[in-house]
């Protein structure tokens, strides 16, 4: 199990987001980085990129992509429903 506030819990049923710092090991944190690269070296179709005015910046985004990513499908299908379980069992 997870540590999670009571006060993150709160912010969680009210927003229906939270975010929760520390919670995903650096396993998962490489894994998504993995996932990262294969995106943004095969984006999906629609992707966008912006920043591209000599600035230095850069944003790329994208979406809609993590069930043909395995990276981000064993995250989503693993660790989202885990945090998610643990955040609507607490204060019910």
């Amino acid at each position: 199990m997870i540590d999670v506030s009571p006060d993150a819990v709160a912010a969680y049923r009210r927003d229906g987001v939270v975010a929760l710092r520390s919670v995903f090991d650096a396993t998962w944190i490489d894994q998504l980085r993995r996932g990262l690269e294969k995106n943004m070296d095969a984006p999906g179709p629609y992707r966008r990129e912006y920043g591209d005015d000599g600035t230095g910046g850069r944003f790329f985004g994208d979406y809609c992509n993590w069930q043909r990513i395995s990276e981000y499908e064993s995250f989503v299908r693993s660790e989202e429903r885990r945090v998610g379980k643990e955040c609507r069992s607490r204060g019910s």
